[in-house]
C-alpha cells in the first residue's frame, strides 16, 4: 500500500514537473515573440508566425519526445532569427562606414585638388614674375597665355573631382537615409487618423475578441498607386478604387467587415479560420489584379491595379494590442516597406 501511494506521489510530482515545463517553454517562447527585434517587418512577422506554431504544438505535447522536439525547434527558431539580426547589423554598419569611406574621400579629395591648385598657381605665378622682367612682349604674352589657359584647366579638373566626389558622398548618405527610415518605420509605426471605416473594422475586431472567437484580417495593398497617379487623374483613381473595393467584397467567403485600411490599401475582417482566408488570399489577388475600366470625359481608362494580399489571425486570448502590431507590420511587409 505504501508502496503504490509512493508511485502515485511521485507520477504526480512528474505530472506537476511535466506541466511546470511547459508553461516555462510557453512563457519563453512569449517573450521571445514579444520582445523580438523589430529590424524588418516582413522576416519578424514570419518569425512570430513560427513561434506561434511552436507555441500551438507546445500546448499539444503528450510526450517527452513531443516536448524536446519543441525545444529543438525553438532553439533553432532563435538562432536563426538572432543571425539574420546579425546580417542585418552587419549590412547597417557596412552602410555606415561605406559613409564614411565616401566623407573622407571627398575630404582628401578636396584638400588634395585646393593643395595641387595652390601649388600649380604658385608655379605658374613664379613664372609669370620671371617672364615680366623680360623685355620681350611676345615672350610676355606667351606666357600669360600659357598660364592661363593651365590655371583654367586645373580649376576645371579640380570643380569635376569636387562634383564626383560630391555625388558619390550624397549617394551612400541617400543610402544610408533610406535604411533608416526603413528602421524607424518598422519600430514606430504612424499614428495614422483613424477614419471611420477604420475604426469600423477595429469595432469589429474588438467585438470578435471579447467574444473569444478566433477570426482572420486579410490585407489587400496596390503595389503601383503612385505609377497609376502619374497616368490618371485622381478622379480616375478613386472610381477606380471603389470599384476595386467592391469587387473585394463580392469575393470574400462568409461574413465580412471591408474598409480602407489606408488610401490604397483595404482590410477585412472574416470570421473564418487562417487556413481557409490564406486559401481565398490567393485567388482574391488574381480577382483584383484584372483591369478594371472606368469612364470619364466620354473616354474609357483602363486601370491594371497591382494587388498583394496577406492573412494573419487572431487566436482566443491574445493581446489585441500586438494583434494590430502585427496587422501593421504585414501592411508594411505588403507595401514593400
Amino acid at each position: 500500500m505504501i508502496s503504490i501511494r509512493k508511485t502515485t506521489n511521485e507520477l504526480e510530482r512528474l505530472e506537476e514537473f511535466g506541466q511546470s515545463a511547459v508553461a516555462c517553454y510557453s512563457d519563453a517562447i512569449g517573450l521571445a515573440d514579444r520582445y523580438a527585434i523589430e529590424f524588418n517587418a516582413e522576416q519578424v512577422a514570419r518569425f512570430r508566425e513560427q513561434l506561434q506554431s511552436l507555441a500551438r504544438q507546445l500546448r499539444g505535447a503528450a510526450n517527452p519526445q513531443q516536448l524536446k522536439s519543441v525545444q529543438a525547434s525553438f532553439d533553432s527558431e532563435v538562432k536563426g532569427f538572432q543571425s539574420r539580426v546579425r546580417d542585418h547589423l552587419d549590412q547597417l554598419r557596412r552602410e555606415v562606414a561605406a559613409a564614411e569611406g565616401a566623407i573622407a574621400a571627398f575630404s582628401t579629395s578636396f584638400h588634395q585638388s585646393g593643395s595641387d591648385l595652390e601649388a600649380g598657381v604658385k608655379h605658374d605665378l613664379d613664372q609669370l614674375n620671371k617672364v615680366a622682367a623680360s623685355d620681350d612682349i611676345l615672350q610676355i604674352r606667351g606666357a600669360i597665355k600659357t598660364v592661363t589657359a593651365k590655371i583654367t584647366a586645373d580649376v576645371t579638373k579640380m570643380r569635376s573631382s569636387n562634383q564626383l566626389a560630391i555625388a558619390q558622398l550624397k549617394d551612400e548618405i541617400r543610402l544610408l537615409h533610406q535604411e533608416i527610415q526603413g528602421m524607424q518605420r518598422t519600430l514606430h509605426p504612424q499614428n495614422e487618423e483613424q477614419t471611420p471605416a477604420r475604426k469600423q473594422l477595429n469595432s469589429r475586431m474588438e467585438e470578435l475578441a471579447h467574444r473569444g472567437r478566433t477570426f482572420s484580417v486579410l490585407i489587400a495593398v496596390i503595389k503601383n498607386i503612385e505609377g497609376l497617379r502619374n497616368v490618371h487623374a485622381s478622379k480616375i483613381i478613386e472610381s477606380g478604387l471603389n470599384t476595386l473595393k467592391a469587387r473585394f467584397e463580392t469575393k470574400l467567403p462568409g461574413s465580412a467587415t471591408v474598409a480602407r485600411w489606408n488610401q490604397d490599401q483595404f482590410a477585412a475582417v472574416l470570421d473564418i479560420e487562417r487556413v481557409v482566408a490564406i486559401a481565398a488570399s490567393r485567388d482574391i489577388m488574381q480577382f483584383l489584379s484584372k483591369p478594371i475600366v472606368e469612364e470619364a470625359g466620354g473616354k474609357l481608362h483602363t486601370l491594371a491595379f497591382e494587388v498583394t494580399t496577406g492573412v494573419v489571425d487572431f487566436q482566443p486570448g491574445a493581446n489585441p494590442a500586438e494583434f494590430q502590431t502585427k496587422i501593421n507590420q504585414l501592411v508594411a511587409a505588403l507595401a514593400g516597406h
